[in-house]
Formats: structure tokens, C-alpha cells, sequence
């Protein structure tokens, strides 16, 4: 059976010739490439298009994100965060809304402490896998940092039956000082998250990169 090509010979020969030069180039890229294959979009949504819809749509705070510099990945740190200025009380009452928050007596009085970086909004970059060592570039995570990143996660990847529980380690720095430790611990099946004091002495900490 003699298949019909859509457009004349010489469309397809100048859109060929566009296609290897693009690849040439690395215009197009592998995972492009591969994605386009399996009939995959190409090209996904930038990340201050992803944040800005997330912020907008969860906490209903329309801003533009695109003045603010990603900072560069010294390897290991793909994933990227956009933090708007919000206390850690918004933070928890948005997240209430999905979750039973519980928080330790104990730790109250570090999660309810300024941990803020910025009065401004700034991106960073997040370790892929949590770490228990840290290098030049990488410096601790702050409660309401890894609380938004994981509120979105799981919003996003709709992880409520995939995912029975997740928990994280963080250690909390107010004015250049480590004022304690806080274990994360996400239920995702029971739509729970608690945050307790650790006293974990073996640990992984989620790290990252600032501009």
C-alpha cells in the first residue's frame, strides 16, 4: 500500500535539513529528542511558569518570577524552588488544608521561629538526594522551604496512593547558629504530616543552593 506524504518533497527535505542542524547545534537535545519520540511534550513548561501557576493557585498570590536568577548547579542539585515571602503559619494553614498537621510540643517553639532568607521573593537550588555531607556551594534547608516544595510535590504527582510515607531531616539555623533538629515525616496514605524534634544522631539533611 503506497502511503501519502503530507506537503511536497522539498518542504520535507528543508524541514529535515532545519531538524539535523538543530541537533548538530544541540538546539534539540537528547531527552528532547527521546521525548518527541515517545510522544512526550518536547518542551515542558519553564520553571517560573510551574511556581508562578502554584503560588497562584494555592495561595492565591499572583507574581512574576522571571527577575529572579536561578542559581547555577554545581551538580547533583536539579531541582529548582522559587520561595515567595510567606511566614510559616500561611505555610501550615495552606498545607491544612490537605493535611492533619501535627507538631510536637516540643518543637513548637523552633518551627514557629523566624527562619526566613529573604523579605524578597529568591530561587534555590535542591539536592536530588538527601545528604549527609555538604560542599562549598550547599548550605541547609529552611522548614518552610522543604514544606513548600513537598506541598507541591505531592499536589502535583497526586502521590496520596502512591506514596505511603515520606520523612525528611533538617536542621534549623537562626542568625548563623543551629538551634535544633526537625524530623518531617509525611503520611501520604493517612493525609498526615508531622514535625518533631530529632534526635537522630545518624542523619541525612536535605541541602541547598542559593544564589
Amino acid at each position: 500500500m503506497i502511503k501519502k506524504v503530507i506537503g511536497d518533497m522539498s518542504e520535507w527535505s528543508g524541514l529535515l535539513k532545519d531538524f539535523y542542524r538543530q541537533i548538530d547545534d544541540r538546539s534539540i537535545t537528547y531527552q528532547m529528542l527521546s521525548d518527541f519520540v515517545q510522544h512526550k511534550n518536547p518542551f515542558p513548561e519553564s520553571e517560573y511558569t510551574v511556581w508562578k501557576r502554584f503560588y497562584r493557585d494555592h495561595f492565591n498570590i499572583r507574581t512574576s518570577l522571571t527577575s529572579f536568577r536561578i542559581p547555577h548547579n554545581p551538580g547533583g542539585f536539579k531541582n529548582v524552588m522559587f520561595v515567595i515571602p510567606l511566614n510559616i503559619e500561611q505555610v501550615l494553614d495552606k498545607i491544612q488544608e490537605h493535611f492533619a498537621v501535627f507538631i510536637d510540643t516540643r518543637a513548637k517553639e523552633i518551627v514557629f521561629t523566624d527562619q526566613d532568607v529573604s523579605d524578597e521573593p529568591y530561587a534555590i537550588r535542591i539536592s536530588k538526594n538527601l545528604k549527609d555531607t555538604e560542599s562549598l556551594y550547599e548550605e541547609y534547608i529552611t522548614l518552610k522551604e522543604i514544606l513548600i516544595y513537598d506541598f507541591k510535590y505531592f499536589l502535583e504527582k497526586d502521590l496520596y496512593k502512591d506514596l505511603e510515607e515520606c520523612d525528611k531531616h533538617i536542621d534549623i539555623i537562626k542568625n548563623g547558629f543551629n538551634i535544633g533538629k526537625l524530623k518531617i515525616y509525611w503520611n501520604t496514605q493517612q493525609s498526615k504530616l508531622h514535625i518533631y524534634l530529632d534526635y537522630n544522631t545518624s542523619r541525612k539533611v536535605c541541602m541547598v543552593v542559593r544564589s
